[in-house]
């Protein structure tokens, strides 16, 4: 997403669960966590007082204008795309490939 749209992240997830931090994602908070500790997601929570960790949860259940899937092959299925709908989601992006199954 171009730099001038002002981006704001504010969920991601591993397969533990996700976290939300409506403050915005901190990058570099993030990356120690994830690639530097190898840690799991629910550390980032633990460092930051403006996010939350969900444990066990779908990160789809977030709202946000965009979603972006990246890891796990027909994550999104129909009625999570509905559930994207919803939530006022206007683009879905893969990060990578097969990331919805038919009814999507």
């Amino acid at each position: 997403m171009p730099r001038q749209l002002h981006p704001h992240p504010i969920a991601c997830s591993d397969s533990s669960g996700h976290l939300v931090d409506e403050a915005g994602i901190d990058l570099a908070i993030l990356k120690q966590v994830k690639e530097v500790e190898r840690a799991r997601i629910r550390e980032y929570a633990a460092r930051r007082a403006s996010a939350r960790f969900v444990p066990d949860a779908s990160v789809w259940e977030v709202g946000g204008q965009i979603a972006l899937p990246c890891a796990t092959q027909n994550e999104i299925d129909g009625p999570t795309a509905g559930k994207l709908v919803a939530r006022g989601c206007l683009a879905v992006g893969e990060g990578a490939n097969m990331h919805y199954d038919v009814s999507a």
